[in-house]
């Protein structure tokens, strides 16, 4: 680089544009912008200790997005520093389910979770404090953003994804309660952790998922499962709609 600044470019501005730095420095923004722009593209969210890239948005991205996608969530785990070529090439790999996991330089760790590649550096704290959440209504907890509303009639199509759902607002209270899994958790008879394992949780994580209860019963674990408890039937008259999802960043 040093030979480049203090001989290729000196002889390029003399024998063929005086203003080469000025316009290198230009292209250098212009590059900058569009870089930023087409990695907005994909959809990224974060949590106390890490943050969570979209794989099938940054595979439909492109190459060049994808990478600036990763360095990026890579700077905002770690620091200053975006990561090398090598690393990159093993985030995809992850991403792709080439590999189930990859350690990187200063404690940072990526696993594939559903579709969602998650990177992150520290421990999520062992329990996450329990909060009321009032329905209708959001809440945010533990890095998570839960929503809910209440609607008078029945769906036209029932959600099939566990991060959303309809419950019979009639059977559960108006003041829920999210907290961290604790010894013995279940819904519907099912272990929390082992509906959390079918889910694809990575091990990692699940000690530290949050759960929706009423009245002290797990009625929802967010990505994996909605109680029997709380189905909507022929006598239901208001339905709760819930959602839950890792903040965006």
């Amino acid at each position: 680089r040093n030979q480049i600044r203090r001989d290729l470019i000196p002889h390029l501005e003399a024998r063929f544009n005086p203003q080469l730095r000025k316009a290198l420095t230009n292209l250098a923004e212009v590059a900058s912008d569009s870089a930023a722009s087409i990695g907005g593209r994909v959809q990224t969210r974060v949590f106390d200790s890490g943050i969570a890239v979209s794989v099938p948005e940054l595979f439909a991205a492109g190459r060049m997005a994808a990478s600036f996608t990763l360095r990026e969530a890579l700077r905002w785990v770690r620091g200053p520093h975006a990561g090398t070529r090598a690393e990159i090439s093993r985030l995809n790999d992850v991403a792709d389910g080439r590999a189930s996991s990859v350690e990187l330089t200063g404690g940072v760790t990526a696993v594939r979770e559903g579709p969602w590649l998650v990177l992150s550096r520290d421990r999520i704290p062992d329990d996450l404090v329990p909060v009321a959440w009032r329905v209708p209504g959001d809440r945010n907890h533990g890095g998570w953003l839960f929503e809910s509303s209440i609607a008078e009639m029945p769906p036209a199509a029932y959600p099939l994804s566990g991060w959303k759902g309809v419950m019979d607002a009639d059977l559960v209270d108006e003041s829920l309660e999210i907290r961290g899994i604790r010894q013995g958790d279940a819904i519907d008879g099912i272990p929390v952790v082992e509906v959390l394992r079918k889910a694809g949780v990575a091990v990692q994580r699940r000690p530290n998922w949050p759960v929706v209860t009423s009245e002290g019963v797990v009625v929802w674990v967010p990505g994996g499962r909605l109680s029997h408890s709380v189905w909507v039937g022929t006598g239901t008259r208001r339905y709760l709609w819930v959602q839950a999802g890792l903040e965006t960043m």
